[in-house]
């Protein structure tokens, strides 16, 4: 996402994304924003997702309610996140490293995660 570290919104809900890449907004620092569509169709996340969203402070995953796996430096380094909605994670059954490793995450409630068996080091460490 060469250019896009000054973008401060992104709208992507009208798109019925499938998989997710490798490296996917890392380092969009002025990101504050985004919108995904809220449908479940994503069944693919790569490592290094929105990592090192600074200003990101807020979002909704809901359209990942499909993906079985959270990849390595999943929100990684995104100092000022608070709030994510995880309401839709029901299929997750592991979690890799430095899963939101240096947030601010105050409230995570990961109660539908019912099939969640694995998890790796630096689960939400700061």
């Amino acid at each position: 996402m060469h250019g896009l570290y000054k973008i401060t919104e992104l709208d992507l809900s009208s798109l019925t994304l499938i998989r997710i890449g490798d490296r996917f907004l890392i380092g969009c620092t002025a990101l504050q924003n985004v919108k995904f569509n809220p449908n479940p169709t994503i069944t693919y996340v790569g490592s290094s997702f929105m990592s090192n969203c600074i200003n990101l402070k807020s979002i909704n995953l809901s359209c990942l309610g499909n993906i079985t796996s959270i990849p390595n430096s999943f929100l990684f380094i995104c100092s000022n996140l608070e709030t994510i909605d995880f309401s839709n994670f029901s299929k997750v059954t592991k979690i890799e490293y430095d899963f939101l490793f240096g947030t601010a995450i105050t409230i995570a409630d990961l109660s539908s995660w019912t099939e969640l068996r694995d998890v790796k080091r630096h689960f939400m460490a700061h």
